[in-house]
């Protein structure tokens, strides 16, 4: 049943460019990022373009970066909704996060391997962050990805219980694993 609802919500989403999260709990942007390669621009470049394309694929492979992008994203709902975007590829070096709201950027954020943990909203293994939306707001989120070879330029979208959930039970299952490997 979930899988059949997962794959309703990724057909009704598909062509839109901005992703409407009002009834998402677990949710991947690779259909609604928008990128581009460039050491030259900074985040107000990237907002003033339309015609960027959108991701194929999660993964670029081996590649020279650095990579820009863009998600918009929306909460048509009359509540506010607390989100977690996060980037899926641990060790990813540098992110850079540029969070815009009436094309006035109201927060940066550093995330990132090459980045001091002190500065992070939350510590995982993942680079991540927090979003709080108001009821019909819309936030632009502008990325700097940076990194060695292999790019991950999606973010996954979840509601904050369902990430720190994974997140419990995967702690969870490397404290036992490990306790044994101890105990042996």
């Amino acid at each position: 049943m979930r899988i059949i609802l997962y794959i309703f919500l990724l057909t009704t989403f598909l062509s839109a460019k901005v992703l409407n999260i009002s009834e998402i709990q677990d949710y991947k942007s690779i259909n609604h990022v928008s990128y581009v390669k460039d050491n030259n621009f900074v985040y107000q470049d990237i907002i003033a373009m339309n015609n960027l394309p959108f991701l194929e694929k999660k993964y670029l492979g081996n590649s020279i970066g650095p990579f820009w992008t863009k998600l918009t994203i929306k909460n048509d709902t009359n509540n506010f909704k607390q989100i977690v975007l996060y980037n899926d590829l641990a060790g990813m070096n540098l992110i850079d996060v540029y969070l815009v709201k009436n094309n006035q950027l109201f927060q940066t954020l550093f995330l990132g391997d090459f980045r001091e943990q002190s500065s992070r909203n939350m510590l995982s293994r993942y680079s991540n962050f927090i979003l709080q939306l108001e009821p019909n707001e819309e936030v632009t989120v502008v990325s700097k990805f940076e990194n060695y070879l292999i790019y991950n330029l999606n973010w996954e979208i979840t509601s904050t219980e369902t990430f720190f959930n994974k997140e419990t039970k995967i702690l969870f299952m490397f404290g036992i694993f490990g306790g044994m490997l101890i105990m042996i």
